[in-house]
Protein backbone atom coordinates (compact mmCIF):
# COMPACT_ATOMS: atom_id res chain seq x y z
CA UNK A 1 0.00 0.00 0.00
CA UNK A 2 0.87 3.28 0.40
CA UNK A 3 -0.80 6.50 1.71
CA UNK A 4 -0.48 10.06 1.33
CA UNK A 5 -1.46 13.18 3.44
CA UNK A 6 -2.23 16.19 2.10
CA UNK A 7 -4.07 19.55 3.18
CA UNK A 8 -7.56 20.83 2.32
CA UNK A 9 -5.58 23.20 -0.43
CA UNK A 10 -2.82 21.03 -1.80
CA UNK A 11 -5.68 17.97 -2.14
CA UNK A 12 -7.41 20.68 -4.27
CA UNK A 13 -4.49 20.90 -6.48
CA UNK A 14 -3.16 17.68 -6.72
CA UNK A 15 -4.79 15.28 -8.60
CA UNK A 16 -5.23 11.61 -7.07
CA UNK A 17 -2.54 8.73 -8.05
CA UNK A 18 -3.68 6.34 -10.46
CA UNK A 19 -3.19 3.05 -9.49
CA UNK A 20 -2.58 0.76 -12.50
CA UNK A 21 -1.57 -3.20 -11.42
CA UNK A 22 1.99 -4.32 -12.36
CA UNK A 23 2.34 -4.84 -16.14
CA UNK A 24 3.00 -8.50 -16.67
CA UNK A 25 6.50 -10.06 -17.04
CA UNK A 26 7.12 -12.79 -18.90
CA UNK A 27 9.83 -15.27 -18.63
CA UNK A 28 11.05 -19.02 -19.68
CA UNK A 29 11.08 -21.45 -17.12
CA UNK A 30 14.00 -23.87 -18.42
CA UNK A 31 13.61 -27.41 -16.47
CA UNK A 32 15.83 -30.17 -16.76
CA UNK A 33 15.26 -33.64 -15.62
CA UNK A 34 18.54 -35.75 -15.61
CA UNK A 35 18.34 -38.74 -13.48
CA UNK A 36 15.99 -41.22 -11.26
CA UNK A 37 17.04 -42.97 -8.56
CA UNK A 38 15.93 -45.48 -6.17
CA UNK A 39 12.81 -46.14 -7.85
CA UNK A 40 10.62 -48.95 -6.66
CA UNK A 41 10.18 -52.49 -8.57
CA UNK A 42 6.44 -52.91 -8.17
CA UNK A 43 6.14 -55.83 -10.35
CA UNK A 44 9.27 -58.58 -10.99
CA UNK A 45 13.09 -57.18 -11.30
CA UNK A 46 12.70 -54.26 -13.50
CA UNK A 47 10.97 -51.22 -14.08
CA UNK A 48 10.54 -49.01 -17.21
CA UNK A 49 10.64 -45.30 -15.84
CA UNK A 50 9.70 -41.92 -17.37
CA UNK A 51 8.33 -38.96 -15.88
CA UNK A 52 5.83 -36.94 -15.86
CA UNK A 53 6.03 -32.70 -15.05
CA UNK A 54 2.84 -31.06 -14.48
CA UNK A 55 3.27 -27.00 -14.72
CA UNK A 56 0.45 -25.34 -12.93
CA UNK A 57 0.76 -21.27 -13.73
CA UNK A 58 -2.09 -20.44 -11.61
CA UNK A 59 -1.90 -23.52 -9.34
CA UNK A 60 -4.92 -24.81 -10.50
CA UNK A 61 -5.68 -28.49 -11.01
CA UNK A 62 -7.36 -28.28 -14.91
CA UNK A 63 -5.22 -25.94 -16.38
CA UNK A 64 -1.84 -27.25 -15.86
CA UNK A 65 0.67 -28.25 -18.90
CA UNK A 66 1.99 -31.56 -19.10
CA UNK A 67 4.55 -32.59 -20.89
CA UNK A 68 7.11 -36.40 -20.49
CA UNK A 69 10.24 -37.60 -20.92
CA UNK A 70 10.98 -40.43 -22.87
CA UNK A 71 11.21 -44.29 -21.15
CA UNK A 72 14.17 -45.58 -19.73
CA UNK A 73 13.77 -49.44 -20.35
CA UNK A 74 14.46 -52.53 -17.93
CA UNK A 75 16.41 -50.58 -15.08
CA UNK A 76 17.19 -53.11 -12.32
CA UNK A 77 18.41 -50.53 -9.50
CA UNK A 78 15.68 -47.82 -10.09
CA UNK A 79 18.30 -45.93 -11.81
CA UNK A 80 17.30 -43.53 -14.78
CA UNK A 81 18.75 -41.59 -17.24
CA UNK A 82 16.83 -38.93 -19.54
CA UNK A 83 18.81 -35.78 -19.99
CA UNK A 84 15.58 -34.12 -21.10
CA UNK A 85 15.02 -30.43 -21.27
CA UNK A 86 11.16 -28.96 -20.73
CA UNK A 87 10.40 -25.28 -21.17
CA UNK A 88 7.62 -23.67 -20.05
CA UNK A 89 6.08 -20.04 -19.88
CA UNK A 90 5.46 -17.91 -16.96
CA UNK A 91 3.84 -14.37 -16.54
CA UNK A 92 3.89 -12.28 -13.41
CA UNK A 93 2.00 -11.47 -11.22
CA UNK A 94 0.54 -15.24 -10.93
CA UNK A 95 -1.13 -16.62 -7.99
CA UNK A 96 0.63 -19.93 -7.39
CA UNK A 97 2.71 -21.40 -9.94
CA UNK A 98 4.04 -24.85 -9.20
CA UNK A 99 5.44 -28.14 -10.46
CA UNK A 100 4.44 -31.36 -10.26
CA UNK A 101 7.02 -34.34 -10.47
CA UNK A 102 5.35 -37.74 -11.12
CA UNK A 103 7.68 -41.02 -11.95
CA UNK A 104 5.83 -43.85 -14.14
CA UNK A 105 6.42 -47.68 -14.64
CA UNK A 106 5.56 -47.83 -18.08
CA UNK A 107 3.29 -50.47 -19.73
CA UNK A 108 2.66 -51.55 -22.77
CA UNK A 109 -0.40 -53.49 -22.50
CA UNK A 110 -2.02 -51.31 -19.12
CA UNK A 111 -2.11 -48.29 -18.04
CA UNK A 112 1.03 -47.16 -16.66
CA UNK A 113 1.30 -47.26 -12.33
CA UNK A 114 2.58 -44.39 -10.64
CA UNK A 115 5.41 -44.96 -8.52
CA UNK A 116 6.45 -41.52 -6.75
CA UNK A 117 5.30 -37.91 -7.09
CA UNK A 118 6.62 -34.56 -5.38
CA UNK A 119 5.65 -31.05 -6.22
CA UNK A 120 7.30 -27.73 -5.78
CA UNK A 121 6.37 -24.45 -5.52
CA UNK A 122 7.36 -21.29 -7.65
CA UNK A 123 6.54 -18.66 -5.12
CA UNK A 124 9.67 -18.54 -3.51
CA UNK A 125 11.65 -17.84 -6.81
CA UNK A 126 9.32 -14.41 -7.79
CA UNK A 127 10.67 -11.99 -5.33
CA UNK A 128 14.14 -13.16 -6.82
CA UNK A 129 12.44 -12.53 -10.22
CA UNK A 130 11.03 -9.14 -9.40
CA UNK A 131 14.60 -8.13 -7.80
CA UNK A 132 17.19 -10.11 -9.93
CA UNK A 133 15.19 -10.58 -13.63
CA UNK A 134 16.26 -14.17 -12.86
CA UNK A 135 16.51 -17.85 -11.29
CA UNK A 136 19.00 -19.90 -11.65
CA UNK A 137 18.84 -23.54 -9.55
CA UNK A 138 21.70 -26.02 -9.96
CA UNK A 139 21.23 -29.57 -10.38
CA UNK A 140 19.82 -30.94 -6.66
CA UNK A 141 17.39 -34.17 -5.91
CA UNK A 142 13.99 -33.79 -4.75
CA UNK A 143 12.42 -37.12 -2.67
CA UNK A 144 9.72 -38.78 -4.35
CA UNK A 145 6.69 -39.99 -1.88
CA UNK A 146 3.20 -41.29 -2.73
CA UNK A 147 -0.52 -40.33 -0.58
CA UNK A 148 -0.88 -44.97 -1.19
CA UNK A 149 2.42 -45.45 1.20
CA UNK A 150 2.29 -42.30 3.51
CA UNK A 151 5.73 -41.43 4.96
CA UNK A 152 7.90 -43.96 2.96
CA UNK A 153 10.84 -42.67 0.20
CA UNK A 154 10.15 -43.50 -2.95
CA UNK A 155 13.03 -42.90 -4.60
CA UNK A 156 14.57 -39.57 -6.05
CA UNK A 157 14.64 -37.05 -8.89
CA UNK A 158 17.79 -35.18 -9.87
CA UNK A 159 16.76 -31.41 -11.81
CA UNK A 160 17.24 -28.67 -12.58
CA UNK A 161 15.86 -25.51 -12.56
CA UNK A 162 16.70 -21.97 -14.67
CA UNK A 163 13.83 -19.07 -14.93
CA UNK A 164 14.79 -16.22 -17.27
CA UNK A 165 13.01 -13.04 -19.30
CA UNK A 166 11.40 -13.98 -22.34
CA UNK A 167 13.45 -11.63 -24.09
CA UNK A 168 16.53 -13.01 -23.13
CA UNK A 169 15.26 -16.84 -23.99
CA UNK A 170 14.39 -15.83 -27.62
CA UNK A 171 17.64 -14.28 -27.80
CA UNK A 172 19.25 -17.47 -26.68
CA UNK A 173 16.82 -20.23 -27.28
CA UNK A 174 17.75 -24.10 -26.52
CA UNK A 175 15.48 -27.18 -27.42
CA UNK A 176 12.80 -29.02 -26.00
CA UNK A 177 14.31 -32.56 -24.76
CA UNK A 178 17.89 -32.78 -26.58
CA UNK A 179 16.83 -31.06 -29.88
CA UNK A 180 18.90 -27.91 -31.20
CA UNK A 181 20.11 -25.57 -30.17
CA UNK A 182 21.28 -27.50 -27.37
CA UNK A 183 23.25 -25.87 -24.74
CA UNK A 184 22.94 -24.26 -21.38
CA UNK A 185 23.66 -26.94 -20.95
CA UNK A 186 24.65 -29.38 -23.15
CA UNK A 187 22.19 -32.41 -23.03
CA UNK A 188 23.66 -35.79 -24.42
CA UNK A 189 21.23 -38.12 -25.57
CA UNK A 190 21.18 -41.31 -23.02
CA UNK A 191 22.38 -44.47 -24.87
CA UNK A 192 21.80 -46.81 -22.06
CA UNK A 193 17.92 -48.57 -21.34
CA UNK A 194 17.23 -47.65 -25.16
CA UNK A 195 17.90 -51.01 -26.49
CA UNK A 196 15.76 -53.74 -28.00
CA UNK A 197 17.55 -56.11 -25.25
CA UNK A 198 16.52 -53.30 -22.42
CA UNK A 199 12.97 -53.85 -23.77
CA UNK A 200 12.39 -57.26 -23.38
CA UNK A 201 14.43 -57.43 -19.88
CA UNK A 202 11.71 -55.01 -18.73
CA UNK A 203 9.09 -57.47 -20.33
CA UNK A 204 10.24 -60.32 -18.68
CA UNK A 205 12.79 -61.95 -20.96
CA UNK A 206 16.70 -61.29 -19.53
CA UNK A 207 17.32 -61.13 -23.21
CA UNK A 208 20.94 -62.30 -24.68
CA UNK A 209 21.95 -62.92 -27.95
CA UNK A 210 23.66 -66.33 -27.69
CA UNK A 211 21.16 -67.19 -25.57
CA UNK A 212 18.52 -66.82 -27.25
CA UNK A 213 19.74 -68.28 -30.38
CA UNK A 214 20.89 -71.85 -28.21
CA UNK A 215 16.89 -71.25 -26.20
CA UNK A 216 14.07 -72.93 -26.52
CA UNK A 217 12.17 -69.89 -27.53
CA UNK A 218 14.39 -69.04 -30.34
CA UNK A 219 13.62 -72.98 -31.43
CA UNK A 220 9.73 -72.53 -30.84
CA UNK A 221 10.30 -69.79 -33.67
CA UNK A 222 12.83 -71.62 -35.69
CA UNK A 223 9.90 -74.83 -35.99
CA UNK A 224 7.08 -72.53 -36.93
CA UNK A 225 8.80 -70.51 -39.69
CA UNK A 226 10.11 -74.28 -40.50
CA UNK A 227 5.97 -75.58 -40.32
CA UNK A 228 4.75 -72.03 -42.73
CA UNK A 229 7.46 -72.58 -45.31
CA UNK A 230 6.77 -76.26 -45.93
CA UNK A 231 2.94 -75.44 -45.99
CA UNK A 232 3.88 -72.40 -48.55
CA UNK A 233 5.83 -74.98 -50.76
CA UNK A 234 3.23 -78.02 -50.66
CA UNK A 235 0.05 -76.26 -51.47
CA UNK A 236 0.63 -72.50 -52.13
CA UNK A 237 3.10 -73.05 -54.71
CA UNK A 238 3.87 -77.00 -55.09
CA UNK A 239 5.72 -76.63 -58.37
CA UNK A 240 8.55 -73.92 -56.96
CA UNK A 241 10.80 -76.64 -56.86
CA UNK A 242 10.63 -78.18 -59.99
CA UNK A 243 11.15 -74.69 -61.65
Amino acid sequence: MFLELLSHDAARTQPVAKIEPPRPSEYEVRLVIYETHDIPRIHGDTVDIFVRVSYAPDGWSGNEITKETDTHLGSSDGFGIFNWRMKFNLTLPCNFPRLRFSVYDMNVFASDESLGEAAISLRRVLKKLVTEGKFEQLPRKISLSHPNQPGKKLGEILYSLQIIPKMEAESHPVGEAQEEPNENPYLEKPKIGRGISDFLKGAGLNFNIWGFFSGRVFKIILGILSSLLVTFILFVKPGILVS
